[in-house]
């Protein structure tokens, strides 16, 4: 009797333990961490993404990364040389990693370094020349997304996003990853902030909310410019919708960036495209930036963009 009430306890302290714990990982999440740090913006058709990437490998002692694909010979025998996990879409596997099979697209772009350097953004090492971009953040908070949402891929087990806002260098980042967090929803709630400019660079686009929300806040003094890759789902894009707007179609080299830019001051991009399918059966990741100077070399790099393409059609 006496053995039967001491297991009785003992179970329940393990149980009370289990759940003290899931309560401390759930306050956690809402508590916005204040870091401090570097960023590194790197456009990729005009600067080798693969290099930074390769760097980052040398000096590391581990890695997890999530990629869509991954084509780069030199980076698949440097991940072999540290203790590194990498997951790739199953459709995309061949003979390195880990495939993850998912009912969408394991459509991430990102890497964690030794627990406290990220990369992301839309860049799919080894493929053929895109116009991509690539973010290498130096924070543990980030970090620990990541390294999240890789625990997620690789056991399905339901989780939450650690950190989706901190403070990095006194100004705000959020961090989310679809579908849990509902990325489009995310999206919109910035949009919606729009009071003088949207612009956005898009591969794919057919996601007609998020398409209306621009034209609504351009109906309300929002001046509306954009950039769409002309190979796409023309049956379902969303293109004729800005017919009015100055939006034109990429046609030099494929433009792959995912990324949105409001009133000059808040920049979106991750692996995200604004797609039905990328908000709910796919692996997505977004990052949402304040950071003025951060986001005036995006603005640079959109209006570099915009002019080649609209030189090329004059050719």
């Amino acid at each position: 009797m006496r053995l039967k009430t001491q297991l009785c306890v003992l179970i329940l302290f393990i149980v009370f333990a289990i759940v003290m714990f899931e309560l401390i990982e759930y306050e956690e999440t809402d508590i916005i961490v204040e870091e401090t740090g570097n960023i590194l913006v790197m456009f990729c058709d005009i600067e080798n993404c693969s290099d930074a990437l390769n760097t980052l490998i040398i000096s590391s002692n581990k890695s997890n990364c999530a990629f869509y694909n991954q084509m780069d010979e030199n980076l698949k025998n440097n991940f072999k040389k540290i203790n590194s996990t990498t997951l790739i879409y199953s459709k995309n596997y061949k003979d390195f990693g880990k495939p993850i099979y998912t009912k969408g697209l394991m459509h991430h772009k990102f890497c964690v370094f030794d627990d406290e350097i990220i990369t992301t953004g839309s860049y799919n090492p080894g493929e053929s020349k895109k116009r991509d971009n690539q973010l290498i953040i130096t924070s543990k908070a980030l970090s620990k997304n990541y390294n999240q949402e890789i625990l997620f891929l690789e056991t399905n087990k339901e989780t939450k996003t650690p950190h989706q806002e901190i403070t990095f260098n006194n100004r705000t980042i959020k961090n989310y990853f679809c579908p849990r967090d509902s990325c489009k929803e995310k999206i919109l709630v910035e949009l919606e902030k729009a009071r003088e400019s949207i612009k956005f660079m898009t591969f794919t686009f057919t996601d007609k909310d998020i398409a209306s929300k621009i034209l609504e806040k351009n109906e309300t003094g929002a001046d509306v410019k954009g950039i769409i890759e002309d190979f796409q789902n023309k049956k379902e894009w969303v293109y004729p919708l800005f017919e009015n707007n100055t939006v034109i179609l990429a046609t030099t080299i494929t433009q792959h960036n995912k990324l949105f830019i409001i009133d000059d001051k808040i920049l979106i991009t991750g692996s995200y495209n604004p797609t039905n399918a990328a908000n709910t059966i796919n692996n997505e990741n977004i990052i949402i930036i304040e950071e003025p100077e951060i986001v005036k070399k995006y603005l640079d790099y959109f209006e570099y963009v915009f002019s080649l393409e609209t030189l090329a059609k004059t050719i």
